[in-house]
């Protein structure tokens, strides 16, 4: 009798200092307000870190529709989220 969860894709923790810098990166060059960059930032790392690689990419989404960012901005995300991956 086997417990455990099966491994989901989540965040490398190993590399989150390379991935808030790239990620910053992506935001500076964005149309982003100033204010809500960090909280965003912080949201998506959250999600990846602790829920899934999904959800995190859903919240990028959901905020590109709602017209927070762009969609270039949105895959840039979604590709950086994609080469930090880490199945755990």
């Amino acid at each position: 009798m086997d417990n455990r969860q099966p491994k989901a894709p989540m965040l490398n923790m190993r590399r989150l200092g390379d991935f808030r810098y790239d990620v910053r990166e992506v935001v500076a060059r964005s149309q982003m307000e100033e204010t809500s960059g960090p909280s965003f930032i912080a949201q998506v790392i959250a999600k990846a870190s602790r829920i899934s690689i999904r959800d995190a990419k859903n919240y990028v989404r959901d905020f590109e529709q709602r017209g927070d960012c762009s969609r270039n901005v949105s895959e840039d995300i979604c590709r950086l989220l994609d080469r930090y991956t880490k199945y755990r």
